[in-house]
């Protein structure tokens, strides 16, 4: 039983008695000398009182004491509604009922400490999902502010400073974009692609914004795409199928030529021997361009593994000369090679670099020479190629680096080749950690090629 309970009932019963005991003596005459007098009165009623005051001091005592741990288990309970809940709640000289309840409160103060923690580890978690994303992540309330953006939304637009707080006409101010927001307050989804330019570059950002639900402190979300490397791998897709079409369609009409005259009628032997030889020469040209085409894949797309070693430039361009003596010698063009340096490279693809270089200075040579030079810097080892050509105009100088490209496409029969040598060049010098360019001032033109000296930790 609860001990103010049992007080009580105490106190009730003591009443009880006393009333009793009094009322007896009041109508009985008492033969003890204690109840004839005055004096005797008095420590009666001193007897009775204190009797009376003794469980009700008890109770007094109790219940301060009960109303303490009372006021110690509602501060632990502020604390917890607070946020506090390192400290442990507890009550102690208090009833069971009271202890029974401070552990109910402290398995409470434990329970959302372990809900605390789960929600710090997975905002922890989708802090790092978010930020590891390379697309840009951006959140605004229903007054357009923003509450939240990851790192690469700052990176995609250029953004300084911080993002969260401003205004979402502030860090997008694209109409497009503000108005894919607008639609998605009204509960609409949108997709939009948009040119944005950061200083000169030019860059094509897909957004995807969608809304969220009203009672959500979040209305709307958006992600933000760099689509610039996408379109314009597609953009190299389309020009690539169209300029296999136009490279093979040639050879394929002669070999259908060809074969078509075989069958149509019975030769003479020198029609038929040249008609052969056309055939030859058509396959020879499809087969240089798919092996080019194959070449150039497997250079792109990092099979071909370099084994660069320190090799001396001049030697090998002598090779290469040797290899071209044939082709020289049907153009009636001379090489001059002058100095020599040598180059941490792998000597047989930068044996392939200089082929295609000066192979391509033979076809466009223009006259009797072409000239080759190498020097060097603390770094670098630089290779010159110059013919003395028709040159390259200004607006074609990068592109000839490109696949298939051709200055003057109807020129295509005139000087034979794949339009592969110089993009597999490019990938070739890159691949070495090197750098090539062309200069083309009128007549002629000279490409530089820099290859390192020293290991530059290209594969």
């Amino acid at each position: 039983m609860h001990p103010v309970r049992l007080l009580l009932i105490s106190s009730v019963g003591i009443a009880v008695l006393v009333a009793l005991l009094f009322g007896y003596f009041i109508h009985e005459p008492s033969s003890l000398p204690l109840f004839r007098s005055a004096a005797g009165a008095v420590t009666l009623s001193s007897l009775v009182m204190l009797v009376f005051l003794l469980p009700a001091l008890g109770i007094y005592v109790w219940s301060l004491r009960s109303a303490a741990a009372v006021d110690r288990l509602t501060d632990g309970v502020r604390d917890v509604l607070r946020g506090e809940t390192s400290r442990q709640v507890t009550v102690k000289l208090s009833s069971d009922e009271i202890q029974d309840l401070a552990r109910s409160v402290d398995e409470m103060r434990q329970l959302i400490v372990r809900q605390q923690q789960s929600f710090e580890e997975q905002k922890a978690l989708l802090s790092e999902i978010v930020g590891g994303l390379r697309e840009g992540l951006l959140a605004i309330n229903a007054r357009k502010r923003v509450i939240f953006a990851n790192g690469p939304v700052s990176s995609l637009f250029n953004l300084d400073g911080p993002v969260v707080g401003r205004s979402l006409v502030e860090v997008l101010r694209h109409e497009t974009f503000l108005t894919a927001f607008d639609r998605a307050l009204e509960g609409a989804e949108s997709m939009e692609r948009v040119s944005v330019y950061v200083g000169a570059e030019e860059r094509r950002i897909e957004s995807r914004v969608f809304p969220v639900g009203k009672s959500s402190e979040v209305a709307a979300i958006a992600l933000f795409i760099d689509v610039t490397r996408i379109e314009r791998l597609e953009t190299v897709r389309r020009h690539f199928i169209s300029d296999f079409l136009h490279e093979s369609r040639t050879p394929l009409a002669g070999l259908r030529s060809a074969v078509e005259s075989l069958d149509a009628r019975p030769l003479e032997l020198e029609a038929e021997k040249q008609l052969r030889h056309i055939t030859q020469r058509q396959l020879g040209r499809l087969e240089r361009l798919v092996r080019s085409l194959a070449e150039l894949n497997s250079i792109e797309s990092g099979d071909v593994i370099l084994q660069p070693e320190a090799t001396e430039l001049a030697p090998l361009l002598e090779d290469v000369v040797a290899e071209l003596d044939d082709a020289l010698r049907a153009a009636g063009i001379r090489v001059n090679i002058s100095g020599d340096a040598t180059a941490f490279v792998d000597p047989m693809r930068t044996h392939q670099i200089f082929m295609n270089l000066i192979d391509n200075a033979i076809k466009h040579a223009g006259t009797d020479s072409i000239e080759v030079s190498v020097t060097q810097t603390d770094g670098e080892a630089i290779t010159l190629v110059r013919d003395y050509g028709v040159g390259i105009p200004p607006g074609e100088q990068e592109k000839i680096f490109h696949r298939f490209h051709r200055m003057d496409k109807s020129r295509s029969q005139k000087v034979i080749g794949t339009g592969l040598g110089l993009a597999i060049t490019k990938h070739l010098v890159l691949q070495h950690g090197g750098r090539i360019s062309v200069e083309s001032a009128g007549k002629g033109a000279v490409f530089e090629v820099r290859l390192p000296k020293r290991s530059s930790g290209v594969p």
